[in-house]
Formats: structure tokens, C-alpha cells, sequence
């Protein structure tokens, strides 16, 4: 049976703290997003920087657990979650604080073109600019959400209202929820040296089988012990651009003690012809124990032979002429 790392669901003080920059950062992070997309009113600029805030949240919910020293997934989930609706918040209090102050500036207008064709007089304009002022005053954030989603937006002549507006703002909030919730979940579920008290996901080896043909690599992945995860014998590559990564990781200060992912690597063309790197996982952290450090052992040993082999083969052929 394979055994793999499973978290100790231990959490350290520092991770509320972690916890605590997290939702300040974001909250900075919502304000400038929300003036982005008030000052910027293109749906593909508002679209990629939706993505950008997404990506944040997510790199910013990583760096927490990991600072913070969460070993706990479903923790992670939560504080990250909690922390990163505060850019939320603060991108709507930001749409809101734009709002009020056009509803000022369009008021404002509306009455000096009102005292330009003299339907006002001086004293009634200074009066209407007073109710206009307290009525801004006035404009709660439950009032802004009711008239944001009565005149909604429109984008490329189509008048997006109503429920519509809602579903944008679910789109948003998931987005970064989403987000927020796999880079914390997934940093807290890496392994961690319990006794020296670090994180022990650093890759410290990686062995390379190239081109593995479609039924090693399902071999593999069907693997229910660990002799089974590697190779029984290097044959010549037989898909070129593909192969079983062997990644070793753990931490400097317990080199005894450490894990092993194995991944499939492929090159693969996109319509525009284009080679991207694709990178499957097939087993996450994976406890090295003794049969799996032998089977990496002799893996590496007969990676080496076949090499020396090939090698061996290739100064035997004759020279031409």
C-alpha cells in the first residue's frame, strides 16, 4: 500500500497574524481594483482585472498558511476566506464612495444648468446645493445597492440591470473566494516536518524517465505499492516531449525524512501551434520509506546503465568513409 503525507491539522499563533495581514493587504487590494474599474469602464479591462484580483487573492491566502504555519486544510480555507472578503468590501465601500461622488457632481451640473437658464435663482441654487449635500450625506451602502443595481452598467449599448447585476457581483466574489480557498487549502495539504518544525516541500532531487510510453505511465498511475511507481526497465524513448518526473522533497534540517511526487510532463500544441508544458499529477507526497527509497535507488541506477549503455552502442556504429 501506498502511503502518503496526510496534515497534522496543527496551527500556529503566528497564522492569525498571518491572518490579520492578509485582510488588510486585500482590503488595500479591493480599493485600488474597485478604482480601476470605475476609472476604466472597458468590460476586457474589468474582465482581466477581475482575473488579477483573483490571482492575488490567491498568492496572498499561499503566503499566509505558509507563514502562518497552517497545517490544517480546512482552517486554511476559512481564514483565507474571511480574510480575502475584505477586499470585497473594501472594492464595494470604494464603489460606493465613487457613486456618491458622481451623484454630487451630476447634481452639481444639473443645477448650474438650471441657474444658466434661470429656472433657479441664486438663493434657491444654494439651496438645492445644501439638500444635494445632505442627501450624498445621506447615501448608505444599502442605498448604493439599490440604485447601482437599478441603473447597472452598460456595456457595448447592451443596459446590464437588475438581477444581472447580481450575478456580476457573484462572479466577482467567487472568483476571488475561489481562489482564496484552493491556494490556501492546497499550501496547508504540503508536507511539513512536524519535529524540526518547517515546511518540507522543497524539491531536493528530481530523476527524469524520458518519453514513457502511454502504459508505463498508466502503470503507474494504477500503482498500489511501491515498486509499482517505477520503471521495471528504461526502454528507448518512445514518446518524445513527455516523461515521469520523480521529485524528492523535504526540508535541510531532517534530510532522513522526505516525500515524493511523481508527475507526467508533456509538450503539447495548442491551435496557434504553440508548445505548452503540461504537468500531471499522478501521486502527491508520497512517504519515502524503505521499499520506496529503494525503488527510487535502483530506478536511478538503471537510468544510468541504460544511459552508459546507449552511449556504449553509439561509439560502436562504423564512421562513414
Amino acid at each position: 500500500m501506498i502511503e502518503t503525507y496526510r496534515p497534522s491539522g496543527q496551527m500556529s499563533v503566528s497564522f492569525a497574524v498571518a491572518g490579520i495581514a492578509l485582510a488588510c493587504g486585500m482590503a488595500g487590494v479591493g480599493w485600488v481594483y474597485q478604482q480601476c474599474v470605475e476609472f476604466v469602464p472597458i468590460i476586457y479591462v474589468s474582465f482581466v482585472l477581475t482575473i488579477l484580483f483573483g490571482l492575488v487573492a490567491y498568492k496572498g491566502a499561499e503566503m499566509a498558511v505558509r507563514h502562518g504555519r497552517c497545517r490544517n486544510p480546512i482552517a486554511a480555507v476559512v481564514v483565507t476566506v474571511l480574510a480575502t472578503s475584505a477586499g470585497i468590501a473594501a472594492s464595494h465601500f470604494s464603489a460606493h464612495q465613487v457613486f456618491r461622488d458622481r451623484y454630487i457632481e451630476d447634481g452639481a451640473q444639473s443645477i448650474e444648468r438650471m441657474l444658466t437658464t434661470g429656472e433657479l435663482t441664486d438663493a434657491e441654487g444654494r439651496q438645492e446645493r445644501e439638500y444635494l449635500q445632505e442627501a450624498a450625506a445621506e447615501l448608505t451602502m444599502s442605498d448604493y445597492v439599490d440604485l447601482r443595481v437599478a441603473s447597472g452598467w452598460t456595456i457595448e449599448s447592451t443596459d446590464v440591470t437588475g438581477i444581472f447585476v447580481w450575478i456580476v457581483w457573484f462572479i466577482e466574489a467567487g472568483n476571488v473566494f475561489a481562489a482564496a480557498s484552493y491556494g490556501g487549502f492546497s499550501r496547508a495539504k504540503l508536507p511539513y516536518d512536524e519535529d524540526a518544525d518547517v515546511w518540507a516541500d522543497a524539491v531536493r532531487e528530481t530523476v527524469t524517465v524520458a518519453g514513457p510510453s502511454p502504459e508505463l505511465v498508466e502503470t503507474v498511475r494504477q500503482a498500489r505499492s511501491a515498486s509499482d511507481l517505477f520503471p521495471r526497465a528504461i526502454d528507448p524513448p518512445s514518446l518524445p516531449g513527455t516523461a515521469l518526473l520523480y521529485h524528492v522533497r523535504g526540508s535541510e534540517a531532517s534530510p532522513d525524512r522526505s516525500w515524493l511526487d511523481v508527475v507526467h510532463f508533456s509538450l503539447e500544441v495548442n491551435r496557434k501551434g504553440q508548445e505548452k508544458e503540461k504537468r500531471r499529477s499522478i501521486f502527491t507526497s508520497v512517504r519515502m520509506d524503505t521499499a520506496t527509497r529503494s525503488g527510487l535507488e535502483t530506478l536511478k541506477e538503471k537510468l544510468v546503465a541504460h544511459a552508459a549503455a546507449e552511449a556504449a552502442a553509439g561509439e560502436s556504429e562504423p564512421t562513414p568513409g
